[in-house]
């Protein structure tokens, strides 16, 4: 089993990969890939659809991995 969370822009891939330049985020996503690649059974992938953040809820945007792998089907 493995479980997949935070899948959500500004966490995967991270906010400072985003902005620092293509090499940080194929990083990220060959990183993704590895716990993808790992499950046998059960693959678990989640996000939120919103986060509190200075107090205030905050709509959260799907991983680009995500909508990459829905490309993929």
């Amino acid at each position: 089993r493995v479980y997949l969370v935070g899948w959500e822009e500004g966490i995967l891939p991270h906010q400072r990969s985003v902005d620092a330049d293509l090499h940080a985020i194929e990083e990220e996503r060959r990183l993704a890939y590895v716990g993808i690649t790992r499950a046998r059974d059960v693959l678990t992938i989640s996000r939120s659809n919103s986060r509190m953040k200075w107090g205030k809820r905050r709509e959260s945007t799907p991983s680009r991995f995500l909508m990459d792998m829905r490309e993929s089907e």
